[in-house]
């Protein structure tokens, strides 16, 4: 067995976030399917997946985010913020928390 460190020599990076509800369900579920087109209309190469779910009990979701390297996460958020859905955004959903998965970084 060769050994060496974690997560070495690949370079994706996946975001797994839990998103509260500021506003009714309804609305919060409106701008998912909403969301959901523009963002798979954005055609970001290197995203690798972007995919949402609701909690069972109807109060959260998850958004599952994962992209080919750093740099394409990156373009994730600037697009999301320069986007009309931003304002929106912010208005209807606290985040929870956020686990990132990927490579390590230097802070």
């Amino acid at each position: 067995m060769i050994k060496r460190k974690p997560n070495a020599g690949r370079s994706a990076v996946t975001y797994i976030s839990e998103l509260g509800f500021k506003c009714d369900l309804k609305t919060c579920k409106n701008f998912i399917t909403e969301s959901r087109i523009y963002t798979h209309g954005c055609n970001e190469q290197k995203s690798l997946r972007f995919e949402l779910y609701m909690s069972e009990n109807d109060t959260s979701t998850v958004p599952f985010e994962m992209f080919e390297d750093r740099y394409r996460e990156k373009l994730r958020a600037e697009n999301l913020l320069a986007s009309p859905l931003s304002d929106v955004f912010q208005e209807s959903f606290e985040i929870k928390c956020v686990t990132i998965l990927g490579p390590e970084r230097n802070i």
